[in-house]
């Protein structure tokens, strides 16, 4: 594989899980080993197009770049689940964001369609990724 569309490959991902990482993901959709996912999103991190979070134990690679295809209040949301290690309900949402009901309502539809958010039993959201 060329290195630049070893990259491309990355992004792809990473448009499709909204900008959000981990290396599991990375292995699972390109197959490759753990390794070759660490060296490709610490690359990322080092030219900085990605940044390294930690959310309780794991870590998360967060590439705003790559959300092109999701709304500012879906980017908002995303962001506000970045810096937390809980689930999140819907009050909070509307807490943290200031936006109305109605608005995150369509807003974590779209996302939960998407595959991004997922909602437990009891109607609390988190991303995917860190299921």
């Amino acid at each position: 594989m060329k290195f630049k569309s070893f990259d491309r490959q990355v992004v792809e991902v990473a448009v499709k899980y909204a900008g959000i990482l981990t290396l599991t993901a990375i292995t699972y959709e390109l197959k490759i080993s753990l390794e070759e996912a660490q060296s490709a999103l610490d690359r990322f991190v080092r030219f900085g197009e990605a940044r390294r979070i930690q959310i309780g134990s794991m870590s998360v690679y967060d590439i705003p770049t790559a959300r092109t295809q999701i709304t500012n209040l879906q980017n908002r949301l995303i962001e506000t689940f970045l810096g937390e290690s809980r689930r999140l309900s819907k009050p909070i949402l509307v807490s943290r964001t200031k936006v109305n009901l109605e608005a995150i309502d369509e807003a974590l539809g779209d996302l939960e369609r998407k595959g991004i958010i997922v909602r437990d039993s009891q109607g609390f959201y988190r991303l995917r990724l860190l299921s």
